[in-house]
C-alpha cells in the first residue's frame, strides 16, 4: 500500500487486490510452465546484469556518483516492501516473461488470454 501512498493514488478495493494477486500468480505459473517444456531458463549472469543496470539508471537519475546499492535497495523497500533477494527474484522472473515472450512471437498478455481459455495448469 506504500506504492499507493507514494504516487498519492486511490488504493484499489481489496477484492481487486485479491484478483490481480491471483491473476498474476496463475500467469506466472503458466510461464514457469511453458519456460520449463521448452528448456527456457534464465542464468545468474542475466539477473546480474539486469541488477547493475538498474541501479545503475537509478544513481544516474539521482545524483548518486558510486555504484554501489545501497539507495536504489532503500527505494525499493521503500516503495514495494521488498529486499533484495525478492527484487532478484522479480528481475529473475521478469527476464523469464522476455523470453518466454520472445519465443511465443506475440505479446505475453494476447499469449496468457489464449492459453488460459483452453489449458489447466496441471496438464499444459
Amino acid at each position: 500500500m506504500t506504492f499507493y501512498k507514494i504516487q498519492n493514488k486511490k488504493i484499489p478495493d481489496s477484492n481487486i487486490i485479491k484478483q490481480n494477486i491471483t491473476n498474476d500468480l496463475i500467469n506466472d505459473e503458466l510461464i514457469s510452465k511453458y519456460a520449463a517444456k521448452h528448456n527456457i531458463t534464465v542464468s545468474g549472469s542475466e539477473i546480474d546484469n539486469r541488477y547493475q543496470l538498474n541501479v545503475g539508471v537509478y544513481n544516474s537519475h539521482n545524483n548518486i556518483p558510486d555504484a554501489s546499492a545501497g539507495a536504489f535497495l532503500v527505494q525499493i523497500d521503500k516503495l514495494y516492501g521488498m529486499g533484495k533477494d525478492e527484487y532478484i527474484e522479480n528481475l529473475r522472473m521478469d527476464i523469464l516473461k522476455e523470453k518466454v515472450q520472445e519465443s511465443v512471437g506475440i505479446p505475453l498478455t494476447i499469449w496468457l488470454n489464449e492459453i488460459r481459455k483452453t489449458a489447466s495448469i496441471e496438464n499444459y
